[in-house]
């Protein structure tokens, strides 16, 4: 309890005064009884009154809980680091109906923390840590008020598994990483199957379109250049003379010996 309080019942003898400043309460005591609460200020105890003055820090204050080692609900063991913000609102009660409150606190946020814990998966833990603090909270704060304390709010650090546990956890996390890969690349596969299916539901209804496509392909290849491009002919098309005779030059007036 040094943290929280010190008897100030030496200073007052040898100095006979005593100084309780803000963020602090003083408890008097007469001969070893309680008088009241004072609040802060300077306060002067002469000698062979009986007096004493216990100076209690009533500030928020943090309790730090590290290692602490539990078992969910489907018995995987997990090593916790808590925080509980607490703040000394009872003096009195804090002071002179219990031993240590400080202490006290940290029992009951420990054995609030296993219950709360106990009662969840190891799932729930992971999703929802918060979810976990606030259960503690819920458990430890009417217990704690008992005793002059106000429970602010409780915290987890950290969520610490054995090696093994861990080993499976990432073995889980890849697994579904993978699951959802292939789930994703299947979607993209039907979704380009679909948009084939549909382009050739629309080239059938539409056979124009084709070859609207193929003379663009045609002008794509003749303008980056150095590509030879072989396209057929739909039938029915009429061709060049040329081409309609083979290699047979069509005759000319000069070729007949007429000038």
């Amino acid at each position: 309890m040094q943290s929280l309080v010190f008897d100030a019942q030496v200073r007052a003898r040898s100095l006979g005064k005593v100084v309780i400043t803000e963020g602090h309460q003083g408890i008097l005591l007469k001969n070893g009884a309680f008088v009241r609460t004072i609040g802060p200020g300077k306060f002067r105890i002469w000698p062979f009154t009986g007096l004493t003055i216990l100076v209690v820090d009533t500030r928020l204050t943090s309790l730090q809980m590290t290692n602490q080692k539990m078992l969910t609900s489907d018995n995987v063991a997990v090593t916790l680091s808590l925080v509980a913000q607490y703040q000394i609102t009872d003096p009195r009660k804090a002071m002179l109906e219990i031993e240590d409150c400080r202490n006290q606190l940290y029992l009951d946020v420990q054995l609030a923390a296993r219950t709360a814990l106990a009662a969840m998966a190891l799932d729930q833990v992971l999703a929802d840590r918060g979810g976990l603090g606030e259960e503690i909270l819920r458990a430890v704060g009417p217990t704690a008020a008992a005793y002059g304390v106000t429970v602010h709010a409780v915290g987890i650090k950290d969520v610490i598994f054995s090696p093994h546990v861990r080993n499976l956890l990432m073995k889980e996390v890849e697994t579904k990483r993978l699951a959802q890969a292939a789930l994703n690349s299947a979607r993209e596969e039907a979704a380009a199957t679909r948009s084939l299916l549909n382009t050739a539901r629309l080239i059938e209804a539409h056979p124009v379109l084709l070859r609207l496509r193929e003379l663009e392909i045609a002008r794509a290849a003749l303008q980056s250049g150095g590509n030879s491009l072989v396209m057929g002919v739909p039938a029915g098309s009429p061709l060049p003379l040329s081409a309609a005779h083979g290699s047979e030059e069509t005759p000319t007036i000069a070729d007949e010996g007429l000038e």
